[in-house]
């Protein structure tokens, strides 16, 4: 999902009339939390890319991260692929059909943290 997906959502959630309570909110305020973290990344990643580096980011969960690497790689018609390292990073990189064989289009390095840290 992303965030113009949620606002629609919670458009029509608003105009059901529906009365919402401290779960329904607690709910609505991770998914805004989740796809602040995956706009971060995703801005991160093109300033990287834009220096020709390799991104460095954190991210409050596991889920998170790679749903923000599938989410850029989706939106740049990339493929990807990662892997979780020994300390619990998450090492991702996309490439296109016109990448160079055995090279990279981008590549990220996602620190876990918890989610008050951030």
């Amino acid at each position: 999902m992303d965030s113009r997906e949620f606002e629609t959502r919670l458009t029509a959630l608003r105009h059901t009339g529906r009365k919402l309570d401290a779960i329904d909110l607690a709910e609505i305020k991770a998914m805004r939390n989740c796809i602040d973290e995956c706009d971060e990344i995703a801005r991160l990643l093109c300033a990287a890319i834009a220096q020709n580096e390799s991104a460095k980011c954190v991210a409050s969960s596991l889920a998170t991260a790679i749903l923000a690497v599938d989410n850029f790689a989706a939106a740049r018609s990339e493929q990807h692929d990662s892997t979780i390292t020994n300390d619990g990073t998450i090492d991702a990189w996309g490439w296109s059909d016109e990448t160079p064989e055995g090279e990279m289009s981008w590549r990220v390095t996602i620190r876990i943290i918890e989610e008050s840290d951030l």
